[in-house]
Order: C-alpha cells, then structure tokens, then sequence
C-alpha cells in the first residue's frame, strides 16, 4: 500500500520561498511535492493548521512541520522512503 508524498507548502510571492522549495524537491529526488501557499490543497490544510500561514511548511501523514525545521525533515522524508517496506505498516 502506497502512503501519500509529504506536501510541501511554499509562500509563492516570496523567491527565496520558491528557491527553497525547489531545490528541497530537487534534493529529495521527487520524494515530495510542492504546492504554493494560494493553491486548493494548501487552502485547506491552513484552515487546519493556521500556525503554518505565511512559512514553509511540510506535511506528511498526520505531522506538520514549518519553517527552517522543514529542511532536516525533508532529509527524514527521502531516508525513510528508501528504507524497504518488509515488516513496516
């Protein structure tokens, strides 16, 4: 069973926010996705997380990362989807 890709959320009017966030994919190899802060999905996950509004954030599963802690954490995203999935649920 396949989990869902971490989302990455971005501010889009800010260019360093978009640098960052391109190159945080990049790095993970498309381990993650991006999506800017105006877009559908990224509506929805501020009204559930307004803590996030204005930030890079990085949601997997049920955990929200934002700010500068969202670039170690996107390490974590890339190891832990090489790791193999025997034995894991």
């Amino acid at each position: 069973m396949n989990r869902p890709r971490p989302l990455l959320l971005y501010r889009g009017t800010c260019a360093k926010c978009r640098l960052i966030s391109r190159v945080l994919v990049v790095l993970s190899l498309a381990t993650i996705r991006r999506a800017p802060i105006r877009s559908d999905e990224a509506e929805r996950v501020l009204q559930a997380h307004p803590e996030s509004k204005g930030k890079l954030a990085l949601i997997r599963e049920a955990e929200i990362i934002t700010g500068w802690p969202v670039v170690p954490a996107v390490l974590g995203c890339v190891l832990w989807s090489w790791i193999p999935r025997y034995g894991r649920t």
